[in-house]
């Protein structure tokens, strides 16, 4: 089933039927006269070469049902939708009216859809309080953008695919539920790709809009890497009336998609289009790691000096009074201490937990090193354990030698974080070690 629980009119919809359609039947006209023509010219080459059969009467009439439905929040604009569905020969009917995070229902909703197309209201006003049937653990979330691709993941049958707009500031809000949501979509999806749309592409009642991406994911399995692809030139002049203007990009988008992302295949990297592996946007910097231990450590241990203070002077009463030993009183010591070091490794860890942001500004992660200046750099993707370790190597060795070497060796320049820390290494040696690192590199 095609579904989007924001349809609007229903154009994501009844296009998306319409391609269908023509897969089926080469004689049907899609996209249409108004559609960009570098655009249309594609699609014309690509129906040429994927036509599949065409469907069985019961597949035509389930499909006809049940196939392509949707939800829109505003009566007045889901008669628009029922309209353009029944003359699209669809079944209007398949067009609901409500708030779909609050019909959503999970004993009968959940694992349903096998496509989810969509382009959620940004910054929406809530219909009700909370949706704990969409997400327990963050139902009062107050941007529903979050809410509504939570929604999506839930509605998506095991490799079910998704594609749906969000605002860019998606890609990095820094609240729980934002963060919760991009590591749901890496570790129990497969983020394909990060699609940025022009700016000014949307326009608001109050002008331009905001900057959009569009998120592409399947259901299922765990990311690898994600494609990035940014789109300035969309085929048509910015502004309310946008004109058709040669250079259409979002061509040159389909083509890699088809050719390879599709495919689990990465497209050759370009000005516009780059892959990131998944374990970058998942990886915390060590350096910010490491400046969390010590400003935690220390705030922690400035506020149990009193609480030490007075642990100790109640252990002295009783001690002087005969209460206990000093033996027990150095135990009592010792538990303390040790519950004092559990607080603080605790509150540390949380701490990282939340510096986590795993953003999906992708272009942050990647380095101004290009990769064919440094063929003789590791190309290899570390985790977030594996570079601490390297980070660790660097500043406790003394000197240039051969394990620091190899660590340094080891950093993945095109990765930003990489990159840095080589940069940071370096600049705090002096000349000498300077040439004695670059004696090793003729070695290697």
């Amino acid at each position: 089933m095609i579904f989007d629980p924001a349809c609007g009119t229903g154009g994501f919809l009844f296009d998306a039927f319409e391609f269908v359609m023509r897969r089926t039947d080469p004689e049907r006209n899609w996209p249409g006269e108004k559609a960009h023509p570098e655009l249309k010219q594609w699609f014309d080459e690509y129906f040429k070469y994927n036509q599949i059969d065409f469907p069985s009467i019961d597949q035509s009439t389930q499909f006809y049902r049940s196939g392509v439905a949707g939800i829109e929040y505003l009566g007045m604009i889901r008669k628009m939708a029922a309209i353009n569905f029944y003359v699209r020969q669809l079944n209007p009917a398949n067009i609901a009216q409500g708030d779909s995070l609050a019909m959503y229902r999970p004993a009968t909703d959940a694992g349903s859809k096998s496509i989810v197309l969509a382009n959620p209201p940004f910054g929406a006003q809530r219909d009700q309080e909370s949706y704990p049937d969409v997400w327990g653990e963050y139902s009062k979330e107050s941007e529903t953008t979050i809410l509504f691709v939570k929604l999506m993941f839930e509605y998506l049958k095991d490799g079910g695919k998704c594609a749906v707009v969000v605002s860019e500031g998606f890609q990095t809000w820094d609240q729980f539920s934002a963060k919760a949501l991009r590591k749901m979509l890496l570790d129990e999806a497969q983020l394909k790709a990060v699609i940025s749309l022009p700016q000014g592409l949307f326009i608001s009642k109050s002008g331009q809009g905001p900057k959009t991406s569009i998120l592409l994911f399947e259901k299922g399995g765990k990311t690898d890497w994600v494609w990035f692809y940014k789109i300035v030139n969309d085929g048509y002049s910015m502004g309310t009336n946008r004109k058709d203007q040669p250079g259409n990009q979002l061509v040159e988008c389909l083509e890699l998609y088809h050719e390879y992302v599709k495919h689990d295949k990465r497209p050759p990297e370009s000005k516009h289009q780059f892959c990131v592996p998944a374990e970058w946007i998942k990886t915390l910097d060590p350096r910010i790691k490491d400046k969390i231990r010590t400003e935690t450590r220390a705030e922690m241990e400035a506020k149990a000096i009193a609480e030490r203070q007075k642990k100790t002077d109640d252990l002295d009463k009783k001690l002087k009074a005969g209460k206990i030993k000093k033996a027990e009183q150095q135990t009592e010591l010792n538990q303390f201490e040790h519950l004092l070091e559990n607080r603080i490794e605790n509150e540390i860890a949380k701490q990282i937990e939340k510096a986590h942001n795993y953003a999906f500004n992708l272009a942050n992660y990647r380095s101004d090193f290009a990769i064919e200046e440094l063929p003789e750099y590791s190309k290899g993707i570390h985790n977030e354990a594996a570079l601490e370790t390297i980070w660790k190597t660097l500043n406790q060795t003394n000197g240039i030698n051969k394990k620091l070497f190899d660590a340094l060796h080891s950093l993945n320049l095109t990765h930003a974080v990489e990159a840095d820390m080589v940069r940071e290494f370096l600049s705090r040696q002096d000349d000498t070690e300077i040439a004695l690192y670059d004696e090793l590199k003729k070695l290697k």
